[in-house]
């Protein structure tokens, strides 16, 4: 429902659980349960676009959010006027599996196997690279870097 929120709330730096990489789309009331229980159990807050979900939550003392819009620039803005969330680019968190990201300092050249990772970076020691300390994923500032500043600056003129 929101994971491309979460996965941007990981580029803010943000310790975020992501529950529909643990759950399958075809949620049910037991799963709601379980996402009460995990709020509850982990101090979190609930961001969600359930109203009933939502609903259950207040009424359960928990944290929560309630997210209107489908479009991601918009669900950033009511993040950070709801809860005063800061919109810097952190290299901290994986996208993918929410572990923290440290900078690599190993041999470059062994990543030589590695496809996605672009060849200047095996050779370029003043490229930072980043390594994901849980699932192995590596990161870089390339022209996604841009992008994400421009969606700053975007959420960041809304009104």
């Amino acid at each position: 429902m929101l994971c491309r929120l979460g996965r941007w709330l990981r580029i803010f730096g943000y310790d975020t659980r992501i529950i529909n990489d643990e759950l399958d789309d075809k949620r049910s009331k037991k799963d709601d349960d379980l996402l009460l229980e995990i709020a509850k159990k982990e101090d979190r807050i609930l961001v969600t676009r359930d109203t009933a979900l939502y609903d259950r939550a207040i009424k359960n003392k928990l944290k929560s959010v309630y997210i209107e819009s489908n479009i991601i620039e918009e669900q950033i803005f009511e993040l950070k006027r709801a809860i005063g969330i800061e919109l810097t680019l952190k290299m901290a968190r994986c996208t993918l599996c929410n572990g923290e990201i440290n900078i690599y300092t190993s041999d470059r050249e062994e990543l030589s196997s590695i496809d996605y990772i672009p060849r200047r970076l095996l050779s370029d020691k003043k490229e930072r690279l980043w390594i994901c300390g849980r699932c192995g994923q590596f990161y870089w500032i390339g022209n996604h870097y841009k992008m994400m500043r421009q969606m700053v600056e975007k959420v960041n003129s809304l009104t």
